[in-house]
């Protein structure tokens, strides 16, 4: 094979990959490959389909042995970095984003993505340095001034989180995640009204927007508007079944004493949780006063498999047994 055609064929298959025609681009890549075993271009871009194909640890394999031929190749160290991230391997995601600066120091997607990595490692200060350097230089980047805010947030700073989102939002109001994000910011300062308008921009640039949802709800709630929390927080659940808004729906809906409709929800959150004590202790609760005390029984029993001597599930176990007319094994329960 020339080296013409070598070149003609890494072409052809750059244009598959960007067809999305994975398995196409890797098969022609690895032809070049099997010639030139070292080739970097063709390392990364196989690389790259692995990792379109959600295929990571073969996709991180093929371009860290790109960098390791060729370390000043800039948009394999971005990719390789991007993919350890996408793998929750952040403190190499942070290694591999300097190694890209290094290289290009107005890299901002790189320098932005660095410090959103800072900030889920914990290095808050790190993190608002490293945001306060990006916005400083390009003041438009309005996607900084999100993950700005989100780490200002992480600090208890709600005020400051408040005014990077509001920058964001001024830069370009289309952005959901700035409106959710304020949303919540705005909640931590009990601003609650201003917190649900937040919330409800979100869902009206991306409907399906679960976070949002459930935002709104805590928030409706904090205002005392029961009907309209709950109703938002099954509509979370709705688009996508979660044990968040289904366990604050039912404490809702139990606080407000509709029990036969919490029932579902805490079932929900102990099957997914089997370990969670909180969830099995509502829902035997909720059973009971349903005058379902058989399968209440049953929750309360399944506290005790995981604490033996968890006095709120001894006690219910003693009333719900007294219910039953089981009056010596409800004794029992009380004595313990």
């Amino acid at each position: 094979m020339s080296t013409q055609s070598i070149e003609n064929l890494l072409t052809q298959s750059i244009q598959l990959q960007h067809a999305g025609r994975m398995l196409e681009a890797r098969s022609s890549l690895k032809k070049i490959l099997k010639k030139i075993p070292a080739h970097v271009e063709a390392l990364h871009f196989v690389g790259l389909t692995y990792i379109q194909t959600q295929e990571y640890e073969k996709g991180i394999a093929s371009i860290q042995r790109a960098v390791a031929i060729k370390p000043n190749y800039m948009d394999a160290q971005y990719h390789l970095a991007n993919a350890l991230y996408e793998t929750k391997r952040y403190e190499e995601a942070r290694v591999a984003y300097q190694k890209v600066l290094s290289l290009n120091p107005d890299h901002w997607n790189a320098y932005a993505a660095l410090a959103h990595v800072l900030h889920l490692l914990g290095h808050y200060e790190d993190a608002v340095n490293a945001y306060q350097a990006i916005v400083s230089s390009k003041p438009d980047f309005a996607e900084a001034y999100i993950g700005f805010g989100a780490v200002l947030a992480a600090k208890l700073d709600f005020h400051g989180a408040i005014l990077a989102y509001s920058i964001a939002i001024a830069l370009n109001p289309q952005l959901p995640d700035a409106h959710n994000n304020l949303g919540f910011a705005l909640y931590g300062l009990k601003r609650f009204q201003e917190s649900i308008e937040a919330f409800r921009a979100s869902i009206a640039l991306s409907p399906a927007y679960l976070d949002s949802y459930v935002g709104l709800a805590r928030a409706l709630n904090a205002l005392k508007k029961s009907d309209e929390a709950i109703d938002t927080y099954k509509k979370a659940f709705s688009l996508r079944a979660n044990v968040e808004s289904a366990y604050e729906v039912a404490n809702l809906l139990d606080d407000l004493a509709r029990y036969k409709e919490a029932i579902p929800f805490y079932e929900y959150v102990c099957s997914i949780n089997p370990f969670f004590i909180d969830g099995y202790i509502s829902l035997g609760i909720v059973l009971s006063h349903e005058s379902r005390f058989d399968e209440a029984a049953i929750a309360f029993e399944k506290v005790l498999s995981l604490d033996p001597d968890n006095c709120d599930a001894l006690y219910n176990l003693g009333n719900v047994f007294g219910e039953l007319n089981n009056h010596e094994k409800s004794l029992s329960f009380y004595q313990k």
